[in-house]
């Protein structure tokens, strides 16, 4: 009976996937066509927001979150149903990793843009938009060969977060916080903790870890000697379907709560 409720489930994941192929053309296409798909209106909750956190302002970090999800959940539609017309029929290439590491750039994103958005408290979400210029600062500065380099990277960090503390002298420089407690806090509260999970596995997958293997894809294992195995592995469509109707999810609650305060209020 658990197994047959198991199939079930999986089923109707692949089955939401025209659905899902279609949200991601509906999210694509105004990238496309170079519109201005989430303008800032004048006198609207997030233009207050950027006002307070220039140059590095709440809706530009949040707008660059949303390219981000939105290329690569584009790339696993593309992957998965190459004809942009006939969204049902799924006539790609089912991969047994690269399909998790696009997802895991979607859900990353996605997560990191609801970090961002989803407080109430204004301080909070320009608080968290330096948090964010931060850990780019201090990624770049890794990134980079020589210490001049490094402390170059470190000084721009700088330049573009101190107006922000300067402007707001009541908000002490905020500290670093890990991914993971970003993106488990994204949806604290919510019924969608276990995406957090989800990107987990994701990450496994993009990093060549045997467990995340084991979870995500269907595997045979042969044994051919005392000690030895031979392990063939093939994608599992349901497990990517999941993955990929839970980031769009998590982009349009994002997107939403992006929406709503871009408008100003009456």
């Amino acid at each position: 009976m658990i197994e047959s409720r198991r199939d079930a489930g999986r089923q109707a994941m692949v089955a939401l996937l025209p659905s899902t192929f279609r949200r991601i053309d509906q999210l694509q296409t105004p990238v496309d066509k170079r519109r201005e798909p989430w303008k800032v209106q004048p006198g609207s909750s997030l233009y207050l927001d950027d006002e307070a956190s220039s140059p590095v302002q709440v809706s530009h970090t949040a707008q660059r979150l949303f390219l981000v999800a939105i290329d690569h959940l584009t790339a696993v539609r593309i992957l998965l149903a190459p004809n942009q017309e006939a969204p049902e029929q799924i006539t790609g290439h089912l991969h047994i990793y690269a399909d998790y590491t696009l997802l895991r750039g979607a859900l990353e994103a996605s997560l990191t843009a609801l970090w961002l958005l989803r407080p109430a408290d204004r301080m909070t979400r320009v608080a968290r938009s330096v948090v964010l210029a931060q850990q780019d600062a201090f990624d770049a500065a890794v990134a980079v060969p020589s210490d001049e380099d490094r402390e170059l990277m470190r000084a721009q960090g700088r330049s573009r977060v101190q107006p922000v503390l300067d402007r707001n002298p009541g908000m002490s420089k905020p500290a670093r916080v890990p991914m993971t407690t970003m993106l488990t806090e994204a949806v604290a509260g919510t019924r969608r903790e276990g995406v957090v999970t989800m990107w987990r596995l994701c990450s496994g997958m993009a990093h060549a870890r045997f467990w995340a293997t084991q979870v995500l894809s269907s595997n045979i294992r042969l044994k051919v000697g005392p000690d030895t195995y031979h392990f063939r592995s093939e994608g599992d469509l349901s497990n990517v379907a999941m993955m990929l109707h839970e980031a769009v999810a998590i982009l349009d609650s994002a997107i939403g709560i992006y929406e709503g305060r871009a408008l100003p209020s009456h």
